[in-house]
């Protein structure tokens, strides 16, 4: 895989978006009406942050999804049919994946690999007798980031070979040696303490790995048929196929940011983004190995996965048990009333009331999914830059809405 470049050094900003429906049936003038608000908000966010694209789309009950496109990748006009790398929102995946699994009686959340190891074999069972301080932990540890874990690749071991060559191919073996090098952050399942890792999911990958005999591709697809997803993709190897790679959107990723990641792309070209604070960015397009493995190598667009996010709040992919269990009880996160479920971010909010949520980071892309169990809403934004400040939700500590476009988007949402 090679990395792609521009023969301009610039692009123009269109500050007109465009208005794109999956249905015109639904909702009537109100709806229009609403969809014309949220595209003059995204154009004038976007302007205001320097982001070259957004895709938002969003879903009431089980009616038809609504797309808006504004901006654009690599001087064309973004649609709402553009892929994006969706980093961690994949753990949701996982989790239900591993929800299935229980509902099947394959395995128990509470668990312990050393269980599951012993029983099942395979790739987990050499593991678990490589390192053995594993083997304590459960099942739902992992899934709620209680488990101590030391993380994989948000480290300098992974950072420095990445930065040596981005286009490597990293197995979970490799990944877990990295992260075992350090020492577990607490003892699993110590009350009161989360460390969100990727490990963990990296592990939980294991694990349905040797359970069903199965490559993680093959249980994503059957969960994607099930939920009769399109436009959605997994390398187990991280390498796409340029069919896929041809329907991505172009990642803008600042020359300024501080992720150690950003020295790998210093010889990629480099773009004014135009907006209220212009900054120069780094173009990456096919620039990297998909990472970290199903702890976030989705390759989607927002229709997708606004659609699964439907299917797992109001379909019947998952039993009302496992939902409970995915969306109820989660680990403390910071000292607000955030908690980390089972693949999503758990919020309680005076104004929303209680929804969940899960974004994605990977250089030159940030995604950003949502339930709101009040509203019956689905929703997805997607940009192709990386800048978390512009996704920004709730304060972890506080409960207090951030600026960006949350804030901005939610009140044209509701009304």
């Amino acid at each position: 895989m090679k990395s792609k470049s521009l023969k301009k050094s610039s692009f123009k900003f269109l500050t007109v978006g465009v208005v794109l429906f999956v249905s015109s049936v639904y909702g009537g003038q109100s709806t229009l009406e609403k969809n014309v608000e949220l595209n003059k908000t995204l154009t004038r966010l976007i302007h205001q942050y320097a982001i070259p694209g957004a895709v938002l789309s969003y879903a009431y009950d089980n009616q038809p999804i609504h797309s808006i496109a504004v901006g654009v990748t690599a001087n064309s006009p973004l649609s709402k049919n553009v892929l994006f790398l969706t980093g961690s929102v994949t753990k949701s995946f996982v989790a239900a994946a591993i929800l299935l699994q229980v509902e099947a009686g394959k395995l128990k959340l509470d668990g312990t690999l050393n269980q599951l190891a012993k029983h099942y074999g395979g790739e987990l069972a050499l593991s678990v007798k490589q390192y053995p301080t594993l083997g304590a932990v459960t099942v739902r540890q992992l899934l709620n980031h209680t488990s101590g874990v030391p993380e994989d690749f948000n480290t300098k071991a992974f950072a420095t070979a990445f930065v040596k060559n981005p286009m490597r191919t990293w197995s979970d073996q490799a990944l877990l040696s990295i992260a075992m090098q350090k020492p577990f952050f607490f003892k699993p399942g110590t009350p009161g303490l989360c460390s969100y890792t990727n490990t963990d999911y990296l592990l939980l990958s294991i694990v349905l790995k040797s359970i069903t005999h199965k490559p993680i591709s093959t249980l994503f697809e059957q969960l994607w048929a099930e939920a009769k997803l399109k436009d959605i993709y997994y390398a187990d190897n991280g390498i796409l196929t340029q069919s896929v790679i041809n329907k991505i959107a172009y990642g803008y990723l600042d020359t300024s940011d501080d992720n150690p990641l950003t020295a790998a792309f210093k010889t990629a070209p480099v773009l004014i983004i135009p907006g209220a604070k212009p900054r120069q960015a780094y173009t990456l397009h096919n620039a990297y190995t998909i990472f970290p493995g199903a702890a976030g190598g989705i390759v989607t667009n927002t229709q997708a996965l606004t659609q699964w996010y439907q299917a797992l709040f109001q379909g019947n992919l998952l039993t009302s048990k496992s939902i409970d269990a995915m969306t109820h009880n989660g680990a403390p996160i910071g000292k607000g009333t955030a908690e980390y479920g089972l693949g999503v971010v758990i919020r309680h909010s005076p104004q929303f009331d209680v929804f969940v949520s899960h974004d994605g980071f990977t250089p030159g892309y940030s995604v950003v999914c949502f339930y709101f169990f009040k509203y019956h809403l689905a929703m997805t934004l997607a940009i192709n830059s990386s800048d978390p400040a512009f996704l920004d939700t709730m304060d972890y500590d506080t409960g207090e809405i951030l600026p960006g476009a949350f804030a901005e988007l939610m009140p044209i949402m509701i009304e």
